[in-house]
């Protein structure tokens, strides 16, 4: 797999965000004996692989990170308690398959392959957790994407879906008034 951080492939990757399809996987890692109650505040560190183009994107990244930590009782501030940091990864991957029939034919077998080649875009994001240089906690989403998939996830959703892993849970009286 071949690894780039080009503009076109991070447009790329926010691209396929919103085009992912159904196989979507969550990893997480929480750094043990880690109580994040002792934590108030956050602050994002800003990717700057972005270009000027795609800073649209990265703002809805950033969004939905903030939106995140704030339903969990954080607030965002100069002097945090805790940093967070995103990162993408993005790869192109062939899949190649053989399959082999073979079929009677006046006393022989007659073969007959069929080649079946699969393009696909796979990608992580990965959010980290951070106090000063130590790492708390890190979730990352693994997609597959090809130009047929037809499901499509908001950016909110997927970062949504990275967060359910975070060990502190969403504050339930911040959504009282909806």
């Amino acid at each position: 797999m071949k690894i780039r951080t080009t503009e076109a492939i991070i447009f790329g990757f926010v691209s396929m965000l919103f085009a992912s399809c159904g196989s979507v996987k969550v990893v997480s890692y929480q750094t043990p004996d880690t109580d994040f109650s002792a934590y108030s505040s956050y602050s994002i560190l800003s990717n700057e692989y972005f270009s000027a183009n795609n800073i649209q994107e990265r703002d809805k990244l950033e969004s939905a990170i903030i939106n995140e930590m704030d339903n969990r009782g954080f607030m965002f501030a100069e002097k945090p308690d805790l940093i967070i940091g995103y990162q993408i990864v993005l790869g192109a991957e062939t899949r190649v398959r053989n399959d082999q029939q073979f079929f009677p034919f006046f006393g022989s077998f007659y073969r007959f392959n069929t080649i079946d080649v699969d393009r696909y875009n796979e990608g992580i994001l990965m959010v980290e957790v951070r106090q000063k240089k130590k790492v708390l906690w890190q979730g990352s989403l693994d997609l597959r994407y090809n130009s047929r998939s037809k499901t499509k996830k908001d950016i909110h959703e997927l970062i949504a879906l990275i967060f359910r892993e975070f060990p502190s849970p969403v504050d339930s009286t911040e959504n009282l008034d909806n």
